[in-house]
């Protein structure tokens, strides 16, 4: 279970504060999401994600659509793939 934006201050708060631990949070959330977002606060004093962080989204560009249309029209030949 994702933890909403207001959770995340409240336990950010907590922890600053108080130093609370993970066993002083006792709600419906996993101990492992809570050490993780624990971590994250004590390392960056923040819950917001790392920039940059993720897969990249490359899939859908106009540039490999036309490559993906090029090759099934081709019948599956590249211009680097080896002649039979």
């Amino acid at each position: 279970m994702p933890f909403t934006d207001e959770e995340k201050h409240f336990i950010k708060i907590l922890r600053k504060e108080k130093r609370y631990s993970s066993r002083k949070f006792i709600r419906n959330w996993s101990r492992r999401g809570l050490n993780h977002l624990i971590k994250k606060i004590d390392e960056s004093d923040s819950t917001a994600r790392k920039s940059g962080s993720g897969k990249p989204r490359t899939a859908s560009h106009d540039d490999n659509i036309d490559a993906v249309a090029d090759l099934v029209e081709s019948g599956g030949q590249t211009a680097d793939s080896p002649q039979c």
